[in-house]
Order: C-alpha cells, then structure tokens, then sequence
C-alpha cells in the first residue's frame, strides 16, 4: 500500500517464478541452503518441497580446503578479508564441468591476482589453482565428495517432480527455474539438464531455465507483485491485522 499502513505475504518461490514470468514450475533455489519447490498456477505443491541443509557454504568449504593445503597454509581463509578473498577466488574460478572425469585429465592450472587486495608483505599475490574449482562444485551431483550421504541435486529434483500431482509432471520436468547465489556457477544449468535427462524416460523433455538476474530473483517478483494494480486489494492493513492473525493461527494449530 502507498501510505505503508498494510502488508501482503507472497511465497519466496512464487515470486522467483513471476519473475521469470511464469507461475508454474520447479524453484531449485540454490544459497547456504538448498530448496527444490514446485509451484503450480502459483500455489506451492507442500507435500514436494525439499529443503536441505547445503549448497553455498559446502563449495566454499571445498575450495578452502584444497586452496589451503596447495598454498601451503599462508591463507586459512578465517579472517574477514581472507573470507572475501576466497569468496573472489570461487566467483572468478569455480564451475561445473559437463563431463568431470574427462574435465580432471584435461584442465589446467590457473592463476587468480590477489593484487586488488593488497597483501601484506610475505603473503602471495596469487594463487595457482588445478581441478579444485570443479572439484568444489562436484559435490552438489555427488555429495561424497563432501562427505555427505544424500542424493545429488538431479536426484532430489527428479524427486520432487515425482511428488507432485501426475497430470502436472511433463510440464514442470521441462520448467525447471534457477535462482540463489550459487546458481551462477558457469555450467550449473547444462549439468543439471543432462543428469536429469539421463533418469528420466527419452519421452519426456527436460529443462532448466536461468536468466541474469537470477541472484535477485525473489526480489524482482516482489517489485512485480507490488506494482500490479490489485496488490492493494490483496494487502492486510493495520485495522485487520489482529483479525488476519487470529484466523492464521486457527488455520495452523
């Protein structure tokens, strides 16, 4: 509302899909945490939703681990600016290869400057980097590499497709949206597409949509909804607020 007096709720993955504009589809949101959410005709299919604990900070931990023992300790990445250096040195390095086993016998070592940083003096000013900017992301398809003893991305959306409603199955195999951090990661989307496409049967057509602005995904569907004309009709002011949250807590508890 323009004068502020109400608010209106919207689900997080309904918003990332208006602004794809689109209200059906599998979210595969992609932070600190991993949700896999399918909406139908904007309404959040409950009984599919996978939300688990990794995504962003296992990647990170990977390539600290790896990037600590190669550089021969000068950086433990615990400080706050040892922190953005390595956040710098994934976003400027990491990405999911198409075929990993082929990518480990043809990569090559790069190096990332770290003179934007100003290091102290005796510390490097670059790292030398192999397969772990490919390694780190590995585990999201196979969570072993991380120690993890859960199913890999494809597998945990192939499942929630197959938890939602039969007659809806075909279309959200084929409206698979991503967003989250994460998602960026360079060959992410063409990874995704191709282990799903190799569990399910040749009939059906898989595939993963990404747009630029997928970081703020939420956000932009937020505007969207905001700037729609019947959002005032859909806020809660101040004067139904008790109202509002009484029916709330009947309906939950």
């Amino acid at each position: 509302m323009k004068d502020g007096q109400g608010a209106a709720i919207t689900r997080q993955p309904s918003l990332i899909l208006y602004a794809y504009d689109v209200t059906t589809g599998v979210v595969v949101d992609i932070g600190d945490r991993l949700n896999i959410v399918p909406v139908i005709d904007g309404y959040v299919v409950e009984s599919a939703i996978c939300s688990i604990p990794y995504g962003a900070t296992q990647v990170r931990e990977a390539l600290r681990t790896t990037l600590c023992s190669n550089n021969k300790g000068l950086y433990s990445f615990q400080s706050p600016i040892e922190k953005l250096i390595l956040r710098y040195v994934l976003e400027q390095t990491s990405y999911v290869p198409e075929d990993y086993s082929q990518e480990e016998k043809t990569s090559k070592e790069v190096n990332v400057s770290l003179d934007k940083f100003d290091p102290t003096p005796g510390m490097p000013t670059k790292f030398s980097i192999d397969n772990s900017r490919f390694l780190c992301t590995e585990g999201l398809f196979r969570p072993k590499k991380w120690g993890l003893d859960t199913k890999g991305l494809h597998q945990l959306v192939h499942e929630a497709v197959q938890m939602s409603p039969i007659d809806s199955r075909r279309t959200l195999y084929r409206n698979i949206y991503l967003a989250g951090g994460a998602s960026l990661m360079p060959g992410l989307a063409e990874k995704l597409e191709q282990e799903l496409a190799a569990i399910v049967p040749n009939s059906i057509h898989t595939q993963v949509h990404i747009s630029p602005w997928r970081y703020n995904a939420a956000y932009l569907g937020a505007q969207i909804v905001a700037s729609a004309s019947t959002f005032s009709d859909s806020c809660v002011s101040l004067e139904n607020l008790p109202t509002f949250l009484a029916h709330l807590q009947s309906s939950c508890f």
